[in-house]
């Protein structure tokens, strides 16, 4: 396979349309040129994002690991030339899309790395910070943010074995498109509102609140999301925050498990806020209703899932 990082982007993309594995069953393979690929990316983000446009085209285990390589170089704090970056990740979106408009068994969907790491790449690149991207992003990243939350990865079979093998709701939400799509989509909002705090969202509203609708979105993975993301929603828009709090945290008894995946990420990842507390006082009364009570017959104390009025445990 050679030395990759001296390769132009041309004898890049030409390496990789023409290679072919040697068929020996420990030689080198697709995967592995992927995996040497995205380091290579990684190493040398800054250039090679400018070179992204070349990288269309290519087949997808090679442009999700360019892809992955630029979200690890983002995380380590390369800047990237972000509008070539853009360009090739429309594209790739634009080809898991088609995939799945016209696949019989979307478990095999050959872009859906590619997907979820496009996703993974924009999260990073909307912090704020020395490597967030400009504001020519808006429209291509909402594009991709968008037609991958419309994404059936996961299947309501794939997330019953995955809880079936001991896996939780925050671990799906961190490997699975439609989950990450929110997840990404929050991060827009928030680097949408740093730029402009008196922005339009309602493309954003529009689109967490049809997730909300459990017929329509039945994932548990999705609904934590909504749980670990109240402070975040809150801060962009506390009236709508409260006037949806019972549609994250549903009442139904039928949709107690997507509560608890909605409660469960509040409690472990999301910050004691007052303000947000206020918010959620009929869910803390129920989170209170619901504890089981001990031996003794008291309700035992639980980090900040009792409500007492004022966002501390109440015991009882």
């Amino acid at each position: 396979m050679g030395e990759l990082t001296a390769l132009s982007a041309d004898d890049l993309v030409n390496l990789l349309q023409t290679w072919e594995p040697s068929g020996d069953f420990l030689g080198p393979s697709r995967f592995s040129l992927a995996s040497k690929l995205g380091d290579t990316i990684r190493q040398d983000a800054a250039r090679r994002s400018a070179e992204a446009d070349a990288f269309i085209g290519l087949p997808a285990v090679y442009v999700s690991a360019i892809i992955s390589g630029l979200w690890r170089a983002v995380r380590d704090g390369a800047v990237l030339d972000w509008d070539p970056v853009l360009r090739l990740s429309v594209w790739a979106d634009a080809q898991a899309a088609a995939e799945l408009a016209g696949a019989a068994d979307q478990d095999s969907a050959e872009w859906r790395d590619t997907r979820l790491n496009t996703l993974r790449l924009l999260e990073a690149g909307l912090r704020q910070g020395a490597t967030e991207a400009p504001g020519s992003a808006r429209e291509p990243a909402w594009t991709i943010i968008e037609s991958a939350a419309a994404d059936p990865d996961p299947s309501p079979e794939a997330e019953a074995s995955a809880y079936e093998r001991g896996q939780g709701p925050g671990e799906l939400a961190l490997n699975h498109v439609r989950p990450q799509a929110l997840v990404t989509a929050i991060a827009f909002a928030l680097w949408a509102r740093r730029s402009d705090p008196e922005i339009d969202l309602s493309r954003f509203h529009d689109l967490i609140g049809r997730r909300l609708d459990p017929p329509h979105e039945p994932a548990q993975a999705v609904r934590w999301v909504y749980g670990a993301s109240v402070p975040q929603l809150a801060h962009l828009d506390h009236q709508w925050t409260a006037a949806h709090a019972t549609a994250v945290f549903p009442e139904n008894p039928a949709e107690r498990h997507l509560w608890e995946a909605a409660w469960d990420a509040y409690l472990t990842y999301a910050p004691v806020i007052p303000k947000v507390c206020a918010i959620l006082a009929d869910q803390y009364q129920t989170a209170a209703d619901r504890l089981q009570p001990d031996a003794t017959g008291q309700r035992p104390e639980a980090a900040h899932s009792a409500w007492d009025g004022t966002c501390s445990p109440a015991i009882g």
